[in-house]
């Protein structure tokens, strides 16, 4: 994963147009560009909850006696809970918080040069240099065979834990704790799949991309 604002390379090779090539006018040669780019964007976050949605409706017909489930119900429950999650990052790093969501992993931030962590609450008049980080849990490394290594705490922002009652109650409509962390962990799971078996992806947090 690359913490967004990563500048990707540059571009070599690329051929010079022929002199008897027709060149496409401006406006149609952009929305030729917007179109490609739009091909190769994909919204991950909603292709996990696809893939979430019908898995937990396979899961349904296998047992007995159990009441259908919609898909529509099923997705709103997972978007939502996404959502939340983001808007819950969000608030943390906007504050200058670490956050850690069990199981997964954490964002937090670093503290550069001669600051510590305690400076940003002792000497909040300060412009302190700060630097995103993000770190996988090593739980969530073991579970899908991933490497691990533990960084230096010492210049890293305290994280609050995730709090799925708070979270459900102040970022749902209607949401119960149990749906808010049924939804994330099974978004977290799929997420671990698709990293273990090389799918390179893009999942906006709220507070950047990884």
């Amino acid at each position: 994963f690359a913490l967004e604002g990563a500048h990707p390379p540059p571009q070599r090779g690329r051929a010079a147009p022929s002199k008897g090539a027709q060149r496409p006018p401006p406006a149609q040669a952009e929305r030729a560009a917007q179109a490609t780019m739009a091909a190769s964007q994909i919204d991950w976050a909603e292709d996990l909850v696809t893939e979430v949605v019908g898995e937990r409706l396979k899961a349904a017909t296998r047992k007995r006696g159990a009441e259908p489930l919609s898909h529509a119900i099923e997705a709103k429950k997972l978007r939502e809970s996404w959502e939340a999650l983001r808007v819950w990052l969000r608030a943390k790093l906007l504050a200058k918080r670490g956050a850690s969501i069990p199981g997964f992993g954490r964002f937090t931030w670093q503290v550069l040069g001669d600051y510590r962590p305690s400076d940003l609450q002792d000497r909040p008049e300060e412009l302190i240099p700060l630097r995103p980080v993000f770190q996988f849990s090593e739980d969530f490394c073991k579970a899908h065979l991933l490497p691990w290594r533990p960084i230096a705490e010492d210049k890293l922002v305290e994280c609050a834990d995730l709090n799925y009652s708070i979270l459900a109650l102040r970022h749902t409509s209607r949401l119960t704790k149990d749906m808010v962390w049924s939804a994330l962990r099974d978004l977290q799971r799929k997420i671990g799949d698709r990293i273990a078996s090389g799918y390179s992806l893009t999942l906006d947090f709220g507070v950047g991309q990884l």
